[in-house]
Order: C-alpha cells, then sequence, then structure tokens
C-alpha cells in the first residue's frame, strides 16, 4: 500500500470489469474503476427515483398549494436569507461559526483519528505552500490579520496574559538564547541605538543589513587600532558625533563606522577637518 499527502493510494480490481486500477476513494466507491462507478450511481439513482414515485408526486403537490417563501430568518442570528433550498438554516457566517462547532466536536470525540490524520501531512509542503500564498497575496493576507485583530483582539490579550504567567521560566531561557545568539545581539544594538537616537532627535537612514555588511567588510578587525575584537563586539561611531548636530540631521550609511569600544570612547567628539568642512 503507497501513501500520498493525506490521501491512500489503493490498487483494487473493478467489481464489473476486473480491471486492476489505482484509487483515492473510500468506502463502496473503492470497489469499481470510474466507468463503473458512475454507471452504478446512476442506477442506484433510477431506482431510488421508482421507488419514491409516490413521494415526490406528493411533495410536489404540496408546494403548488403551499409555496416555499423567497426569504427566511436565519435560526441563530435571525438575519434575512433566501430560501433556496428545503433543508435551508443559517446565513453564511452562522453556517462557518456552526461548522467549526461540530469540527471542534469530532477532534474531542476522536482524538486518535485526528492524530492519524496529522501524521499523513506533510508539514514542510504546507509550511512552504503557505510562505508562497503569503507572498502572493500580501494585501489580502494583511487585510485578514488586521480584522482578527479587531475582532478576536482581548480573546488574543488575554491568552498570551495567561500563558506567560503558566511559562515565565520557558519564555525567560528563550529570551536569553535570543540574545545570546548572533542576530539577537544585532538586533538589540539595533533596538538600543534607534531609541537613542529618537530621544536625541536624529535620523538614521540606514538598514540593519546595510550596517551588517559593513561588519562583515572589517572581518572582526577595528579599523582605527587594527585588533582583532570580532564583529559583535564592534560598535556604531557616528561622523560627525551626534553631540555637535543639529535636530533633525539625517546620518547615511557613509556616515557611521564600526570602531571597538576603546577607540569609539578615545575618539568623543573630535572631528576631522573634512568633517568640520562638511557642517559648517
Amino acid at each position: 500500500m503507497q501513501t500520498s499527502h493525506l490521501k491512500e493510494v489503493l490498487i483494487i480490481n473493478c467489481k464489473r470489469c476486473n480491471r486492476t486500477v489505482k484509487t483515492t476513494l473510500k468506502g463502496w466507491a473503492r470497489k469499481y474503476c470510474e466507468k463503473c462507478r458512475k454507471e452504478v450511481d446512476r442506477e442506484y439513482a433510477k431506482e431510488s427515483t421508482e421507488k419514491r414515485k409516490d413521494i415526490i408526486i406528493k411533495r410536489r403537490k404540496e408546494l403548488e398549494l403551499n409555496p416555499r417563501p423567497k426569504f427566511i430568518g436565519c435560526f441563530e442570528c435571525g438575519g434575512k436569507i433566501k430560501n433556496t433550498c428545503w433543508n435551508k438554516k443559517y446565513c453564511s457566517e452562522c453556517k462557518k461559526k456552526q461548522h467549526s462547532k461540530v469540527s471542534k466536536n469530532w477532534v474531542i470525540k476522536n482524538p486518535e483519528k485526528r492524530k492519524e490524520i496529522d501524521a499523513r501531512r506533510d508539514s514542510e509542503k504546507r509550511k512552504i505552500y503557505h510562505k508562497k500564498r503569503r507572498k502572493e497575496y500580501t494585501e489580502y493576507v494583511r487585510n485578514l490579520d488586521r480584522q482578527r485583530y479587531l475582532r478576536d483582539g482581548e480573546k488574543r490579550r488575554a491568552l498570551v496574559r495567561k500563558y506567560h504567567k503558566e511559562n515565565k521560566d520557558a519564555i525567560r531561557n528563550t529570551k536569553r538564547k535570543y540574545r545570546a545568539s548572533e542576530y539577537g545581539k544585532l538586533k538589540c544594538q539595533d533596538h538600543s541605538r534607534k531609541r537613542r537616537v529618537r530621544k536625541i532627535n536624529v535620523i538614521h537612514n540606514f538598514s540593519l543589513e546595510e550596517w551588517k555588511l559593513k561588519l562583515k567588510q572589517t572581518n572582526g578587525y577595528c579599523p582605527s587600532c587594527k585588533k582583532f575584537v570580532g564583529i559583535l563586539k564592534l560598535t556604531l561611531d557616528h561622523t560627525p558625533p551626534i553631540s555637535k548636530v543639529s535636530k533633525g540631521f539625517v546620518y547615511t550609511i557613509n556616515e557611521v563606522n564600526p570602531l571597538c569600544k576603546s577607540c569609539n570612547s578615545k575618539k568623543y567628539n573630535k572631528m576631522d577637518k573634512d568633517t568640520v568642512m562638511r557642517l559648517y
């Protein structure tokens, strides 16, 4: 027996024509090939109509005497809906809610079957598919996320608070691991720089990726003292310095240099002739 994504593929002998065929169907349909299955369906439909002839004629007469109303009220919200089908009860939104309730109850009653279905699924394929879909329909996905946030914002916050109370140690450990990693250290440094710049009212007109490239070009060596310190221990030096600059000054990637801590502190707020000429 072979297994594909979510569906089982079986090799069977058809009951009618005795051909060997592959099927992904379940129940009685597994006994026949596609052609024979359609023939069986037709025969069954004819037989059922012949058996239920009297009931069908009765129903038609009842509809002629008492025709169905065009609009009916939803059983849950009471809104108007078109009476297109004899067993219609809910509007589209309420129908979704009912469906979700039924599916949740099924999961609670059948946990083993749920595990079997999850085991058949290929999680990596699903992740790749979802990433592609988010890239293709970015605006649509963002609008959906906004609607969810507005609709279920309070519920989400309550769940997050509950999780934080129950798993304080786990959250601390994950934060420590993140700060210890190379990406985490760079990100934390970037956040602190942004906060400082915001306070002084100065603008950084460069991204973190541009700053990373500048750090990689040094190979961990300080450009002024030429000592090996490591990429993570290099600090950001402003030329001209922040203390000598007017409010609203814009720093580009060319006006920023990586230096070690000692060289950056020694430099303080000194300026070269070129930087003085540029400023004044």
